[in-house]
């Protein structure tokens, strides 16, 4: 009989509902696609904001942190929290087959649960973006909380505050 790590491994549900924790390469594999479509869609629109930035039209500083940061939260709610709570997940889940439900019923979330569900995201990421260093730190602790879950759901600061589950599509 072999073994294999168990964060690689799906765990059944202890609950009896067929469904599995996602492994963590699923898990990394859809936080690689979403990042990189969320880079093709971001990379113009900051391109442009820093264009009429440099510009001098408008409100708008070339050294001004502040906007690029909201203008990055704004375009990555819309597409995480947005696509959670549509469809079960945002394109790179989908792709890595897996999906977002709830921990108690096993059901799809809802749009209210999808947004919280991000704004503990939203919160790690604008730490990073407005304090670089404790930012850096704290992603990295954020990311290895999955292994912190002794429920073996494998769940994240963000799966934990909104009650969800990262889960293996059928």
């Amino acid at each position: 009989m072999t073994t294999t790590a168990p964060f690689f491994t799906p765990r059944p549900d202890s609950k009896n509902r067929n469904l599995y924790a996602a492994s963590m390469g699923r898990r990394l594999g859809a936080r690689v696609v979403d990042s990189f479509l969320l880079g093709v869609i971001l990379a113009p629109v900051l391109y442009l904001y820093e264009g009429v930035a440099a510009s001098g039209i408008g409100p708008y500083a070339p050294d001004n942190v502040v906007l690029p940061g909201l203008i990055v939260l704004a375009v990555t709610a819309i597409y995480e929290a947005v696509a959670t709570g549509v469809a079960g997940g945002t394109v790179g889940k989908f792709v890595a087959g897996i999906r977002v439900v709830d921990l108690e019923t096993g059901d799809p979330v809802s749009m209210g649960v999808s947004f919280t569900r991000y704004a503990v995201v939203a919160a790690v990421g604008a730490t990073g973006w407005f304090v670089p260093y404790v930012g850096a730190v704290l992603a990295i602790v954020w990311v290895f909380s999955m292994f912190l879950d002794g429920g073996g759901y494998r769940r994240a600061w963000h799966d934990r505050a909104a009650r969800t589950w990262v889960v293996e599509r059928p």
